[in-house]
């Protein structure tokens, strides 16, 4: 019995032994696995502080250029409203240009532009009615009027050209008056 029990404390030494060594090696594979979780957790911990640095210094700049930008668009209003009740004090440049175009083309007595009134002196009523027709058309379009000035002022130069130039030109081919009687 004594053999038996010798035995059994043996085989429970072994055994102990064997679960101890396992137990350790276990425990070594665990705190392994621990130590190598730690240093992934640590370098993903310290990417995403890297990452947030660089985001926080990203945002830092993009604040800097707002507040900029911010600061520019108020200058510009204020520089804008300055222009704006500049040109509301003093009379515009424009302005001033149209009423001395104005003059130029109205006749002194009435308000109607002066090509107009000569108009019935120099071409045939069909070609001033069709003039006054697109004159009031072009006024209707909501054209500056220097401009509609210049389109009519170019169609009176045209209508000019045609009656009287081309006229001037077909009778250069009519025979003279002179040949006409040496002829006869």
């Amino acid at each position: 019995l004594q053999k038996q029990s010798q035995l059994y404390k043996q085989s429970q030494s072994v055994m102990q032994s064997q679960l101890q060594s396992q137990l350790q090696k276990e425990l070594q594979k665990q705190s392994q696995l621990y130590k190598q979780s730690q240093s992934v957790m640590q370098s993903q911990l310290q990417f995403v502080l890297q990452s947030q640095s660089q985001s926080h210094g990203e945002l830092q700049k993009q604040l800097q250029l707002q507040k900029q930008s911010q600061s520019m668009m108020q200058s510009q209003s204020q520089s804008h409203r300055e222009l704006q009740e500049q040109w509301q004090q003093s009379p515009s440049v424009l302005q001033e240009k149209e009423k001395e175009e104005e003059g130029l083309f109205k006749s002194p007595k009435s308000e109607t532009p002066l090509f107009i009134s000569l108009t019935h002196k120099l071409f045939p009523e069909e070609c001033v009615a069709e003039l006054e027709a697109f004159s009031r058309q072009l006024h209707s379009s909501n054209k500056p009027r220097w401009l509609i000035n210049m389109i009519v002022l170019g169609s009176y130069l045209e209508l000019i050209f045609a009656l009287y130039i081309q006229i001037k030109v077909e009778n250069i081919f009519l025979p003279n008056k002179n040949n006409q009687k040496n002829e006869k």
